[in-house]
């Protein structure tokens, strides 16, 4: 049986930015001494600024930052985001 693309289950929404994480499970990290970050951790601010510095260390943050400066922010770059936990 076909798997439907994950595109038809996206919904739209607006959403304050304090109430939005960096993923530390992002498969970009994984590596050898990369372990996975359970949902009731996620928001906890060591775990925020390992992923942060990851991200700036290695993906080129800057230049996204740059270029949202710039050019604003495109919709077509959405962003994705689930619940991980209440609240």
């Amino acid at each position: 049986m076909p798997v439907a693309p994950i595109f038809q289950d996206l919904i739209p929404r607006d959403l304050p930015l304090t109430s939005i994480f960096l993923d530390p499970n992002n498969p970009r990290f994984v590596g050898p001494n990369w372990q996975i970050v359970e949902d009731d951790d996620i928001n906890k601010e060591p775990v925020q600024e390992t992923a942060r510095r990851l991200l700036i260390k290695n993906y080129g943050v800057e230049k996204l930052r740059m270029n949202m400066e710039v050019n604003g922010y495109l919709p077509i770059d959405r962003v994705i985001v689930r619940k991980f936990k209440e609240g």
